[in-house]
């Protein structure tokens, strides 16, 4: 009996002595301090200005990683207003969590700690890196008064830990191991890098990717990688080129990453544009827009060219200057002929010389924040436009001029398709329309209904809205149904008017090839046109011997019982990521006797040595005499490969004559049939008696300039020379570019002179066009007015 009132007694004294301890709890102002207010307010400072992201790495790169952290400072207050006997249990699982999250992170602060204290003495702001460590401080303290209380430590506490043990490693371990295959997908060793890229395809997170395509050189955008990581981060160069062969597309086509960053960040969101007057397109740019597009053109029937100017206003919303830089397609053997920019309302003209020279004097300017806008060549039929700067909350307006030779189907159909945007670093709406207006003295249409054909006294016109999509597309194709057949036609030479260009239309008849070698990109890309090619390689006759080379990640050749057999492993074929075609064309170049179609996606740029592999390809087709390789792209993006090899024509676009499966038809039933064809020869020629009715327009010079640069770069590599033609001509072309600056001093400075406007292409806006009418009318009645006068005297 006695022993069990003593039982009872000491019962009682723990009762009480826990009931003490829970009405006065220990540490409660030091778990205010360090478990609340401190990692609060890191929270709420780096949630807003972003201060670690910006100088070391991102401790915040999901929300789930603050969700995370938001538990320290919800139980500290838990522990302090709500702490009783029922609720030990729950704040001892939650102190285990608090304990495993702050030590995390508390370690992965160690190198900035020193940092840290320097700038309490300084600046105050010491407490943000030293906040995870009074955070473990604090959870301590929570779990040393979980002891005191006996309350199932091991239990509750233990499994907090484990808990909190495993969130870290649910959002950090994908983190990591993507960094890890990133960094073996930079390897040199093409299996290692290989099976890098797979696994990454697989299990690997895309927005980590993304991440490291955008981080200032030198940092980190994740936690463990800046803690780890010895010989420095994956280069945002790097981490584009694996970005692009693991999804198959570049990091510029999709919007940047969806993180914390930039949806609570309170500040304006500063990306480093370290493209800005590179050759680079580069990121998408925040805050800086395509406001309007216009797109006029006329069509010369006689000499059977196209002129388009493309006029675009850029609007910059951000809180500093930014450069707009793009890519544009053009149809086949076109070439930049006029470029302006407005400045303080006024129009100014671009001076043509070398290309080396024109990027020089842009680059200057750039440099002092002045008035620029420069265009150079970017390979086959694709030209570079950078214009800088785009003023804060103001607009900067340019006009393109394009000279083209259509594409005829016969003497009295024609094709051509419009310039379109293949690669940009601004934005543009959703609902975003270009205006199109184009002229023709011969019925001109387009199988879209979104531009009609009006017909006004002799002229059509095509006019209409189109949306962005269609621009950026796959080609838009205009078709000229033609009232008589072409026929030989000459321009003036306005360099030296003792000439003129001389064109004669030509038939030549064309013998069919009974060989045909494709080189088909394995990317992911080309599995939207699988089925189209399995289709017209399926259907030719198995009497034309067809070699076809898939560029995976490793080459490919695919072989059959018969073409049929051929289209069927085409098609079963499993195509992934974003594969580089180099090596795949110059096996096709090196095995191949007869003419090679090369079908391809994006091709960006990479760091794997593809100066070299150009080269390889360039000196393989001169050494075996090849005939050109016919390249169709079936989406927008850069192609490094015409780029690096535009000087010598290796690549010549295949003639868009619709969609995809229908140009390419269009193009192998043509190629494997004896036709006839129309050539176009064009001359310079000493001035006689031409007949003034056979005169066309000054396009035709133009084309021709293009043609005599090419032909001097390919058969001579005479480079000055070519330099001197398109200069001279006014015309964009591999060694050429144009520039416009803002004032004549720098023209001067840079040893350029702009273009007399009296002697540039124009097409008349419509005020332009009214003036004229009006002006045609007051001339008219005055000598419909002289005449009645003259009667009556």
């Amino acid at each position: 009996m006695s022993e069990k009132i003593e039982k009872d007694n000491t019962v009682k004294i723990d009762e009480e002595k826990k009931s003490l301890i829970f009405k006065k709890p220990t540490g409660k102002f030091f778990v205010f301090i360090f478990g609340f207010l401190f990692p609060f307010i890191a929270l709420v400072v780096e949630l807003t200005t972003r201060i670690c992201a910006g100088n070391f790495f991102d401790p915040l790169p999901t929300y789930y990683h603050a969700l995370l952290i938001g538990i320290i400072p919800i139980t500290s207050l838990f522990y302090i207003f709500g702490l009783n006997e029922k609720n030990i249990k729950l704040i001892s699982f939650l102190s285990g969590i608090c304990l495993s999250v702050s030590g995390f992170y508390a370690i992965i602060f160690i190198p900035i700690i020193p940092i840290g204290i320097i700038a309490i003495l300084f600046f105050g702001l010491g407490i943000l890196p030293l906040s995870p460590l009074m955070a473990m401080i604090a959870s301590l303290i929570m779990m040393r008064f979980s002891i005191k209380t006996k309350s199932q430590f091991p239990k509750s506490i233990i499994a907090g830990l484990v808990l909190g043990l495993f969130f870290i490693l649910s959002l950090e371990l994908p983190v990591t191991l993507t960094r890890y295959a990133m960094q073996l997908a930079d390897s040199e060793n093409k299996d290692t890098k290989i099976s890098a890229v797979k696994f990454l395809r697989n299990y690997g997170s895309k927005n980590i990717m993304l991440r490291y395509c955008y981080i200032i050189r030198g940092q980190s955008p994740d936690l463990i990688s800046f803690f780890i990581e010895r010989g420095g981060t994956i280069s945002p160069e790097k981490a584009r080129d694996i970005y692009y062969q693991v999804t198959g597309k570049t990091f510029n086509s999709v919007p940047p990453p969806k993180d914390l960053k930039s949806r609570l960040q309170i500040t304006d969101e500063f990306i480093f544009d370290e493209d800005q007057s590179t050759e680079n397109v580069g990121l998408r740019l925040k805050g800086l827009d395509l406001s309007s597009s216009k797109i006029d053109g006329i069509i010369d029937q006689k000499s059977g060219t196209t002129y388009s100017e493309w006029i675009m206003t850029f609007k910059n919303t951000a809180s500093w200057d930014q450069e707009a830089r793009f890519q544009i397609k053009t149809p086949p053997d076109s070439t930049v002929s006029r470029l302006t920019l407005w400045i303080n309302g006024e129009e100014r003209e671009a001076a043509f010389a070398g290309k080396e020279q024109v990027q020089k004097a842009y680059q200057s300017i750039v440099a002092k924040r002045r008035d620029p806008v420069l265009v150079t060549s970017k390979g086959v039929d694709r030209f570079l436009v950078q214009c800088f700067p785009v003023p804060i909350n103001k607009e900067m307006k340019i006009r393109i001029g394009i000279s083209s030779p259509m594409n005829f189907e016969n003497k009295k159909e024609s094709l051509f398709v419009l310039p379109q945007i293949i690669e940009r670093n601004f934005s543009v709406n959703k609902e975003f329309k270009h205006s199109v207006w184009y002229d023709s003295k011969n019925p001109i249409s387009t199988e879209d209904q979104s531009l009609n054909t009006l017909f006004s006294k002799d002229k059509f016109s095509l006019k209409g809205l189109l949306d962005n999509e269609k621009i950026e597309s796959f080609p838009y194709v205009i078709k000229i149904k033609r009232k008589d057949q072409i026929k030989d036609t000459w321009t003036t030479d306005t360099v030296n008017n003792k000439y003129i260009i001389s064109q004669k239309v030509k038939d030549i008849d064309i013998k069919g090839e009974k060989k045909l070698t494709f080189v088909i990109d394995g990317s992911l890309e080309t599995a939207k046109y699988s089925e189209n090619i399995k289709d017209i390689i399926g259907k030719l006759s198995n009497s034309i011997n067809t070699k076809v080379i898939i560029a995976g990640d490793y080459i490919e050749n695919i072989e059959g019982r018969d073409n049929l057999d051929i289209a069927q492993k085409i098609s079963n074929y499993s195509f992934e990521g974003g594969r580089s075609n180099f090596d795949a064309l110059t096996k096709a170049v090196e095995n191949s006797d007869s003419p090679i179609i090369w079908l391809h996606g994006v091709q960006p740029e990479t760091n794997y040595s593809d100066y070299y592999k150009s080269e390889d390809l360039i000196n393989t087709i001169k050494k075996m005499d090849k005939k050109p390789i016919n390249e169709l792209q079936f989406s927008s993006g850069t192609d490094i490969v015409s780029q690096n090899t535009a000087s010598y024509k290796v690549i010549k676009s295949i003639p868009i004559t619709g969609d995809f499966k229908q140009t390419l038809d269009s193009f192998i039933n043509k190629l494997t049939t004896n036709h006839n064809e129309i050539y176009f020869e064009r001359n310079r020629v000493l001035k006689s008696d031409q007949k003034v009715e056979d005169i066309s327009s000054m396009h035709l010079e133009k084309v021709w300039a293009n043609t005599q640069v090419h032909k001097l770069l390919i058969t001579n590599n005479q480079s000055t020379e070519a330099v001197k033609i398109a200069s001279s001509y006014h015309i964009v072309t591999p060694v050429s570019g144009a520039v416009v600056l803002e004032n004549a001093k720098q023209f001067e400075e840079n040893n350029l002179k702009p273009v007399d406007k009296s002697t540039v292409p124009i097409i008349p806006e419509p005020e332009e066009w009214l003036l004229i009418g009006i002006v045609l009318l007051f001339i008219g009645y005055s000598v419909y007015r002289k005449k009645q006068l003259c009667l009556k005297v």
